[in-house]
């Protein structure tokens, strides 16, 4: 027979079994490490790539620390930047308005100037009409009278009949003024008053024309109204 001499000693094979599947263990680890390792190193070589800048990472975090700070900055700079932009588009509209309004009174002042005004005197300024310098409403009741006669009168240079409201609040002296004024403008003016008197031409009553009442004769007064004028009571 062939067999060897000696008896085989298992528990030497048992260890170096052992010491075999070590290795391999080993070995496969290895194998498992380096390919773990390689794809690490892809990876990190992406990572590289995709960074912006060689910024340590040290300087990274002192600017994270401070990166509210800054974007407050930052923000309140865009704000100012639009404020500042939508100011030159309110400037601008500003001064395209101030031209505009500028020609606007440069045309109504030389409008003004060609007009003919119907009483020498009368004008405007920007607080309304003033004659002889002085805000109509400053003026004296024969001066409001004598000018707002001449306004209706060459208001209708044609027709030149003039019709006057609420003339019970006139006094003597402004029915003298119109008077001269009608007489002189071959005007006729009619006159609304409240009475009753021999004086009325044409009196109505509840919308419609009455009859005068009988009345005694007036005396004559001083200054009497033209043929042409006609007073309406």
């Amino acid at each position: 027979m062939n067999a060897p001499d000696d008896e085989i000693d298992s528990a030497q094979l048992l260890d170096e079994l052992s010491l075999v599947q070590e290795c391999d263990a080993l070995a496969a680890r290895i194998t498992e490490i380096e390919a773990d390792l390689a794809r690490t190193k892809k990876k990190l070589t992406t990572l590289h790539a995709a960074r912006k800048s060689d910024t340590p990472a040290e300087e990274l975090k002192s600017r994270l620390a401070g990166v509210e700070s800054t974007n407050r900055t930052i923000r309140a700079k865009r704000a100012y930047l639009t404020q500042k932009l939508s100011m030159d588009d309110l400037l601008e509209e500003s001064r395209k308005l101030t031209a505009s309004i500028t020609a606007l009174d440069r045309e109504k002042a030389q409008a003004l100037a060609s007009s003919k005004m119907p009483v020498e005197g009368l004008a405007f300024d920007p607080d309304g009409v003033t004659y002889q310098g002085v805000p109509f409403s400053q003026c004296s009741a024969a001066e409001q009278m004598r000018v707002s006669m001449a306004v209706a009168l060459a208001m209708n240079p044609s027709l030149r009949v003039c019709l006057i409201r609420d003339g019970s609040l006139l006094d003597s002296d402004s029915l003298e003024i119109i008077r001269e004024m009608a007489e002189a403008a071959d005007a006729q003016v009619w006159l609304e008053r409240v009475s009753e008197g021999a004086d009325c031409q044409v009196i109505i009553e509840d919308g419609a024309i009455a009859t005068p009442k009988a009345t005694k004769p007036a005396a004559p007064a001083a200054s009497t109204a033209p043929a042409n004028e006609t007073y309406n009571y």
